[in-house]
């Protein structure tokens, strides 16, 4: 997709990077679908994997656009308990 205004990966979605303490208080509370580990690679958080095209869980659409699905770990609960 070189050229396009489209993100490299669709990983870029929801990604938490290192920043001011308040920015780490929100992640405490808020997990991401992704994260940056120490060295700096994007690694799934509450995602089971990242996406990709390879996989089919990143389609780019004919009109331009792109269908993205992510699929949660199956140890993730939702705020209220539930799976």
């Amino acid at each position: 997709m070189q050229g396009s205004n489209e993100p490299d990966s669709p990983a870029t979605y929801g990604r938490s990077g290192s920043g001011s303490a308040a920015q780490e208080h929100f992640f405490v509370f808020h997990a991401n679908l992704t994260a940056l580990d120490s060295q700096s690679e994007l690694v799934p958080r509450i995602a089971e994997k990242i996406p990709t095209i390879d996989d089919g869980d990143w389609k780019v659409l004919a009109g331009g656009g792109m269908e993205v699905t992510w699929k949660l770990r199956p140890n993730v609960y939702w705020h209220d308990g539930t799976r």
